[in-house]
């Protein structure tokens, strides 16, 4: 199933063009009208400050960058979070204005979930190994719960552990 789709805006009218699978990045249902305030609504507001100054830069006639950004967005009609990963350009006319910006955006969610969960298994299998090696010379039953309770507790941030 296709998880992306293209996207196209007129600078100089501030229209924006959002096919269904993008309008579904956005929490956005088909039939709805989507508009450039819905776009930074929308935006994370952990990650709205970086892709809205990529976004700028991608337009700016003396950066002309390549908008590539990866974001969350927070849906409009259900709230949900996802992940987005777009990329695009701006359209310069003879001038030197950008008339259009052009681009495509890819559902990332799955793939962040994945690299979320494979992290915290990481995560856990490297405390389970600090235990382990930390651990190994004692014989004390105590001594092993004293360790690894100071251990946990620097794992998860605990000023107080026992």
């Amino acid at each position: 199933r296709c998880r992306g789709g293209l996207w196209d805006v007129d600078v100089a009218t501030n229209t924006l063009y959002w096919p269904a699978r993008v309008k579904a990045m956005f929490g956005i249902s088909p039939e709805a009208d989507a508009t450039l305030d819905d776009f930074v609504a929308c935006l994370h507001p952990a990650d709205a400050p970086a892709v809205l100054r990529a976004f700028a830069a991608a337009q700016d006639p003396a950066i002309r960058t390549v908008y590539d950004v990866e974001y969350r967005t927070v849906g409009k009609e259900d709230g949900v979070v996802r992940w987005v990963a777009a990329k695009g350009r701006g359209i310069f006319d003879e001038d030197g204005r950008c008339i259009r910006a052009i681009g495509t955006a890819i559902d990332i969610t799955e793939r962040k979930q994945a690299e979320t969960l494979q992290n915290a298994t990481q995560r856990r299998l490297d405390l389970l190994n600090r235990i382990e090696h930390a651990t190994r010379p004692l014989v004390d039953a105590l001594d092993v719960m004293q360790v690894t309770a100071r251990l946990l507790g620097e794992h998860l941030g605990a000023t107080r552990c026992a």
